[in-house]
């Protein structure tokens, strides 16, 4: 929300006051941070995947029944 849209904002004829504008950002920010928390680790976990990602593309191109057969005869 912008402070804008509040200060556009009328209630008949009357426009919000600038206490009433600030309380409402206020609310609205506590809110945002509130949405944002369980997020917080997303930057972290995206790198993991990127780690595990490259990380398995070592094994492109592996021939499983062929390691397999190895196995078998050691």
């Amino acid at each position: 929300m912008k402070t804008e849209f509040l200060q556009n904002l009328k209630i008949g004829d009357q426009a919000l006051t600038k206490e009433i504008i600030d309380a409402i950002m206020a609310e609205n920010g506590r809110d945002i941070e509130a949405a944002k928390k369980p997020f917080a680790d997303y930057d972290h976990i995206k790198e993991q995947l990127k780690t595990t990602q490259d990380g398995l593309k070592a094994f492109d191109g592996v021939d499983v029944a062929q390691l397999q057969g190895q196995i078998t005869k050691l």
